[in-house]
């Protein structure tokens, strides 16, 4: 892009010359371009506002623009990045270049600019390293602007999915519509990849605890609305049931535990399934530990 640039501005010059441009906005732009490509961007900004004022209302040539853009990003400076680039920048515009605007957009956090312009140019970058980057943040503006709907039309679009917050944000999207089944199966695959990733194994675990809770406490309710002898023998065996779940979030509990041993909620989750268990002394270290955490 450096070299493109270069030889824009190398032919620019003699046009400029050609035309009877003013020679001190000549040197000013031969001087930018040998700043550009010392990577020297902020002599590069300098030289522009210099040729800004020299030029006044007169046409700046789109190659100089650019180099100022791309300056302005390399420098961190995203509202001018944003002023010099979106002069350039159209339909005709390179997928880097139109890629560089969308990345100025997300590192100033305008989201609102940032949705606009991917969705503006997003089938102009199919093909090229871009379209990844757009259809990843189109689906997270997406879900933080809660258009659930959109953000699933658009989770197909992503060709690079590995990485496991992005499947987690997926899976919070199936179970908010109710895709319990979808979700579960989700889970077991980013464990797959990522058998350490914490919000996955938490998810996993409270959705068998809160499975099991449910279960446990409708069959307590149907049987202390009746509680004879047959009611209590078919409470043993619901609960034996229920006990499986318990103990497959028991053991999930556990991991999350040793990962984060200070962490007040997975600490109460696993005493409660130990109380379900009936594992009464494993319960009673875990009283005790959170009461020692809630004191400090």
């Amino acid at each position: 892009m450096l070299k493109k640039v270069s030889i824009l501005i190398t032919t620019t010059l003699l046009l400029l010359y050609a035309c009877g441009t003013p020679k001190n906005v000549i040197s000013t732009e031969s001087r930018l371009n040998t700043a550009y490509q010392n990577q020297d961007y902020n002599l590069v900004l300098q030289l522009f506002d210099k040729i800004e004022h020299d030029k006044k209302n007169g046409d700046i040539d789109p190659s100089v623009i650019e180099m100022a853009g791309v300056a302005a990003f390399k420098t961190g400076k995203w509202d001018k990045a944003h002023i010099y680039l979106t002069r350039i920048v159209d339909a005709n515009s390179g997928p880097d270049i139109i890629g560089m605007l969308g990345t100025n957009y997300t590192s100033w956090g305008e989201k609102t600019l940032e949705y606009q312009h991917w969705n503006k140019y997003l089938d102009k970058l199919k093909g090229t390293s871009h379209y990844n980057q757009a259809t990843t943040r189109l689906f997270l503006l997406n879900i933080e602007n809660n258009n659930t709907e959109k953000a699933l039309e658009v989770w197909p679009k992503i060709e690079e999915k590995s990485d496991a917050d992005l499947q987690f944000e997926y899976l919070k999207l199936l179970e908010q519509t109710e895709k319990t089944t979808q979700a579960l199966s989700f889970s077991e695959d980013i464990l797959k990849n990522s058998p350490q990733h914490e919000p996955t194994l938490f998810w996993r675990a409270r959705y068998y605890y809160d499975k099991a809770e449910k279960l446990y406490e409708s069959e307590m309710a149907k049987y202390n609305r009746s509680p004879d002898y047959t009611a209590y023998a078919y409470l043993r065996r619901e609960l034996k049931k229920i006990s499986a779940d318990y103990r497959t979030a028991r053991d999930l509990f556990i991991k999350l535990h040793a990962m984060n041993p200070d962490h007040l909620n997975y600490i109460r989750y696993l005493k409660n399934c130990y109380l379900r268990l009936e594992m009464k002394k494993e319960a009673e270290q875990m009283d005790q530990k959170l009461n020692a955490l809630l004191k400090q």
